[in-house]
């Protein structure tokens, strides 16, 4: 990360594989409110991010905001890859799975911690 004087502000910089791997991230379903404060980035800026990732891919990420320059070429919407998508899709779906069987396995867990214990038998038997 750089930090860019831009105006009165500045701007800070981030290189696209940070982008990249904050993106992935999301998309295995990790909370935005922890990636925020864990790379010190707004939450806008993640779901931005990600926005761009699903469109134009790394190439997006990769390219800085603002109107290109003459000698840049623009990326088109034309590049649009849906077996990425489709990929993408599966990965959130893989990473919302695995945050419930987290959530099922922990509350499996308490319930078992929770469970009376059989092998020490019960107050109320009766004894010959």
């Amino acid at each position: 990360m750089e930090e860019v004087e831009m105006g009165r502000r500045k701007q800070r910089v981030y290189e696209a594989r940070f982008k990249e791997a904050a993106v992935r991230r999301m998309l295995n379903g990790e909370s935005i409110m922890r990636l925020s404060r864990e790379f010190d980035v707004a939450r806008a800026v993640l779901y931005r991010w990600r926005d761009t990732y699903r469109a134009e891919g790394l190439a997006g990420l990769a390219r800085r905001r603002g109107r290109p320059r003459p000698d840049q070429q623009a990326v088109s919407l034309k590049s649009y890859d849906p077996a990425a998508e489709r990929i993408a899709d599966l990965e959130r779906l893989v990473g919302r799975q695995a945050a419930e069987l987290d959530f099922f396995e922990r509350a499996f867990d308490a319930l078992e911690l929770a469970k009376p214990n059989s092998a020490a038998g019960s107050a109320s038997g009766s004894t010959r």
